[in-house]
């Protein structure tokens, strides 16, 4: 890494929520990169994960996170509060256990908690508010995440969480560039304010639900013990959901997209806690440790070299200059040739600050983006194949 931000530029303390990965090289590796990066104000406060599937479920499919029992599960937080680590267990499925399961009873769902309480868990990302009144009436001094699936995006949102017990709120990604709104919620509450920073969705999606809620099912327990769903996981490997190739599409044919998609760059993040958030989430439980360590190290000293949206998904080729060379695996689920060096995209939340734009969609009235867009990188070839491949797979659906 180059050009770290040195401790006497900049004293308030940005905290990272990374991804768990149950491997004792990633263990070691965030704890080894908090010690390396301790003079720069920036540290990994939390590390948030899951079971690979359970009774009430996420927003990861089972067969997409490592299979982890709850004995080492609680070695794992074990090792991380030696170190001063918080551990964050994910219950953020968009579906109610109930009607997936009539068998489950809320007994059930307070027994799981407590046993994830007793092994250590700090904290629950939770969707269902149902799910956080049950908690906290059994629980009440346990902490209680809102979860981005709740697309909290205003202050009345806030107060209605905040009076059935939410202690920190992970805000709709949408709204990380209308800084007038984050101020105004920001000075509504005391409450903690966290940001997604690394999202490669598109900005106001009209898939975000449907895709929650294919996902939450594919993570709850009685779903996949149920022989009669799918006969195995690697159907459900196979039965990707139509979204995925929608949103790859719109993605890939209008490359402006990229741009508009809400991430916060790591050069980025004082801007957010200058004004008093400074919590911020890295997403990437399905990715590889040697992938999320270079992620999140890039976060801790606020620089990165290179493309871009590799920050955002493994798939982005990482070397600008291999975007333009000739393609020969032209599929969804290989390389992305696109790019943007990362150096292009300096001053643009400034920019944004300074024309007090508040980006809520009405892009027309802006053309921001568009010039930003105008640094990005594709291969030509890639990108037509890669549309047309996706537009015989949508096809395919309808």
């Amino acid at each position: 890494m180059i050009g770290l931000e040195s401790k006497s530029k900049r004293n308030i303390a940005i905290q990272l929520c990374v991804p768990a990965i149950y491997e004792n090289k990633y263990l070691d590796g965030i704890i080894d990169l908090n010690k390396k990066y301790s003079d720069y104000y920036c540290y990994i406060h939390e590390v948030y994960g899951s079971l690979k599937e359970d009774i009430i479920g996420n927003l990861r499919p089972s067969y997409s996170i490592k299979e982890i029992s709850f004995s080492k599960l609680k070695n794992y937080i074990s090792k991380l509060h030696r170190h001063n680590i918080r551990f964050d267990y994910i219950i953020n499925s968009t579906l109610c256990p109930m009607p997936i399961d009539p068998k489950i009873k809320p007994n059930d769902i307070l027994s799981f908690i407590h046993k994830l309480i007793d092994i250590g868990v700090d904290s629950f990302t939770v969707s269902n508010p149902y799910i956080v009144l049950l908690i906290k009436r059994h629980f009440p001094s346990i902490i209680i995440n809102a979860s981005i699936c709740n697309e909290i995006s205003s202050i009345h949102q806030i107060k209605e969480f905040e009076s059935i017990g939410v202690d920190c709120f992970i805000l709709d990604r949408d709204i990380n560039r209308d800084f007038h709104l984050l101020k105004r919620i920001r000075e509504s509450t005391q409450k903690d304010l966290k940001l997604l920073c690394n999202s490669p969705c598109l900005f106001q999606c009209i898939n975000v639900q449907y895709h929650a809620n294919h996902s939450s099912f594919l993570s709850v327990s009685q779903f996949n013990n149920d022989k009669n769903a799918l006969s195995t996981e690697k159907d459900i490997k196979k039965e990707h959901p139509f979204c995925i190739y929608y949103c790859a599409y719109k993605q890939f044919a209008n490359p402006i997209e990229h741009i508009k998609s809400q991430w916060i760059r790591p050069e980025d993040l004082h801007y957010y806690s200058d004004m008093g958030i400074c919590l911020f989430k890295l997403d990437g439980r399905d990715k590889s440790s040697d992938y999320m360590l270079e992620v999140v190290e890039s976060y801790l000293c606020k620089r990165y070299e290179g493309n871009f949206l590799y920050l955002l998904h493994s798939r982005y080729i990482k070397d600008m200059n291999n975007i333009t060379q000739i393609e020969t695996n032209c599929n969804v689920f290989a390389e992305w040739k696109i790019g943007i060096d990362n150096r292009n995209l300096d001053g643009f939340i400034d920019f944004i600050l300074k024309r007090e734009h508040n980006c809520n969609g009405e892009c027309k009235e802006c053309a921001i983006c568009d010039a930003i867009a105008n640094n990005l990188v594709i291969n030509k070839d890639w990108q037509k194949q890669i549309c047309q491949d996706l537009m015989i797979k949508m096809d395919n659906r309808l």
